[in-house]
């Protein structure tokens, strides 16, 4: 497992305000601060945007920096019992 750090530029973060995650690559690293990104931030803003974020993500042991777009869709969940 890498540690990334990820921003997101279009809505004004920089380097300073990235989020460390840890994961196999950069696109599962994008994947998992997504869904943290928009739990926290509670208005879900990757989700309603209706197209893809281009986000920032830089594998700290090897300083390759990569532009990771993300989309997301919310999925409706029924359960049913007797």
């Amino acid at each position: 497992m890498k540690e990334f750090l990820i921003w997101w530029p279009e809505v004004g973060q920089v380097l300073e305000d990235a989020r460390c995650f840890t994961a196999h690559d950069h696109t599962q690293a994008v994947e998992a601060w997504a869904r943290w990104y928009d739990a926290y931030s509670n208005d879900y803003a990757l989700i309603d945007r209706g197209q893809p974020a281009c986000i920032e993500v830089l594998q700290v042991d090897s300083n390759e920096l990569k532009t990771i777009k993300v989309s997301g869709h919310m999925e409706r969940v029924y359960t049913t019992w007797e």
